[in-house]
């Protein structure tokens, strides 16, 4: 026979605290974890935190205040009572709380924490009972309803959420700069190397930290964060904003001690989600997105690129912040804005505002910002501008810095920055063509291409792939490496072909 074992039921005594804290200090945080997660007071695994909670859910409903004043002086004499057996002053208690909330914007993540602790609780105590009840052969009406009940914690538990649609809960995207930036999501900025990304950069981050940008930010000094180390912050950077009229009280930059500033989002996920809270940012710049993807993620394969970036959409939406990262266009032949993506387009797909920065097509002296791709508004004119060089004198030292002049909107729209690169449409006969030498195993788009007698290089073979990639019959599979979708994997079909044969 075996020594019984004590365990200890589910729960997390510090995310209690951080759901009371919480509570506490931001009206916004109590309307979440009241009416989005339907906390209630028995979900707290500690009797004094239910009492913390019952009377600040009291004091919400009767639309009264709620901080650690009003609280303490609400509680009952039963309630006070749970303090002393724990040997601690009310007062104090919820001073505390109040004091070390890590971040009230997490107060939902961490009040599903303690839900769900609350369920396994539920459910485990209901186990019990129902099965003291049949090893005891009293399997009545009562026990029915505690397996009945078993039946149904166990399957919030394990089952998927889901809520109903409310339009009560319907509220307006917000902006930090209107129809380009949304607040709450990621977006993307896209510019060659040498096409003025990083001035671009500098004079978007001043207006944000003084306000000027048209959008819900308008008239705030807004704080941003920099991630990336493409370019030295002290010496490129921070002289950059510098020049730009940025208030650099407003910007800073991960601190290089213990490797810091290299920021893996599926690892610091909720560092990051913490730091956004603390330190209000309500813009982050990740320059370059890639470098925040882990060493280990395949930037060419879709589901690898959308794991990887799941995290910080979730950061963006909880913290509300405006979440810009930055890429290179892709070098080869473009026929339309989704091709621009260097990697996976899964990059594309996962933005909800896509923004190019290119020569404008008619000045190679200026500069145009289009939005590729935006599902959340009607498409902004372009941002057109040039970039002019301004000398400064910093510490003593002469600069020459670029920045942004002369900007004003124009009706240059994303079609007329692809034209130029844009050739004649790929026939549908030749998407047949390569869907026929198709294996079903990983191929190389040359060996494609001498399947079909053409060129190596051939680009048309590489449109006619992603064509084909659109309709869902081939799917790319790394650089230059593609794979057939619902074909065997016999070897009777050719890999390649001789040209001369190709010809027959």
């Amino acid at each position: 026979m075996t020594a019984s074992t004590t365990h200890v039921p589910p729960q997390n005594i510090e995310a209690e605290e951080s759901v009371l804290g919480a509570m506490l200090v931001a009206e916004l945080a109590l309307s979440r974890v009241i009416d989005e997660v339907k906390l209630n007071a028995a979900d707290f695994y500690l009797d004094r935190h239910r009492a913390i909670f019952e009377c600040a859910r009291c004091l919400h409903e009767e639309s009264k205040p709620v901080d650690e004043l009003s609280v303490e002086a609400a509680l009952t004499a039963p309630q006070r009572k749970a303090f002393e057996q724990g040997g601690v002053s009310p007062k104090h208690y919820v001073s505390e709380l109040a004091a070390k909330v890590p971040a009230a914007g997490n107060a939902k993540h961490y009040a599903e924490i303690v839900r769900k602790a609350s369920r396994l609780r539920g459910v485990i105590d209901n186990a019990q009972r129902a099965t003291s009840a049949a090893y005891e052969g009293t399997l009545n009406g009562e026990a029915l309803e505690l397996t009945e009940a078993l039946r149904r914690l166990t399957a919030q538990t394990c089952s998927l959420p889901v809520r109903g649609a409310d339009i009560s809960r319907a509220r307006p995207v917000r902006w930090a700069w209107e129809r380009r930036l949304p607040l709450g999501y990621l977006s993307l900025l896209l510019g060659a190397e040498g096409v003025g990304k990083g001035t671009l950069s500098a004079w978007l981050i001043a207006r944000v930290t003084n306000g000027d940008l048209p959008g819900d930010l308008h008239g705030e000094s807004a704080r941003v964060l920099l991630v990336g180390d493409e370019d030295s912050f002290d010496s490129v950077v921070v002289p950059r904003l510098y020049a730009a009229g940025a208030d650099l009280e407003f910007i800073d930059t991960l601190s290089e001690e213990d490797g810091a500033d290299f920021l893996d989002i599926r690892r610091d996920s909720e560092a990051l989600r913490v730091l956004i809270s603390e330190r209000g940012y309500r813009l982050v710049l990740l320059d370059a997105l890639l470098d925040t993807l882990g060493v280990d993620v395949d930037d060419w394969r879709s589901k690898a690129v959308r794991d990887a970036l799941r995290p910080l959409r979730r950061v963006a939406r909880d913290t509300e912040v405006a979440m810009l990262g930055s890429l290179h266009p892709n070098k080869g032949q473009r026929t339309s804005y989704r091709d621009l993506v260097s990697g996976s387009h899964a990059f594309n797909a996962s933005s909800r505002s896509s923004l190019l920065l290119a020569e404008h097509p008619d000045d190679e002296n200026r500069r145009v910002l289009v939005r590729g791709k935006g599902n959340l508004s009607a498409a902004p004119p372009a941002f057109d501008f040039a970039i002019e060089g301004r000398d400064l004198d910093i510490n003593g030292h002469g600069y020459s810095l670029p920045v942004v002049a002369d900007a004003h909107e124009s009706d240059v729209s994303v079609d007329d920055v692809l034209k130029p690169q844009r050739e004649a449409p790929v026939r549908e006969s030749l998407a047949d063509e390569i869907n026929a030498v198709g294996t079903g195993k990983v191929q190389a788009r040359a060996d494609i291409a001498r399947a079909l007698g053409r060129d190596p290089t051939d680009r048309s073979v590489g449109r006619a792939l992603d064509q084909l990639e659109d309709q869902g019959r081939w799917e790319k599979v790394g650089r230059g490496k593609w794979r057939a979708i619902g074909i065997g994997t016999s070897s009777e079909a050719p890999m390649s072909k001789a040209p001369e044969e190709a010809m027959l």
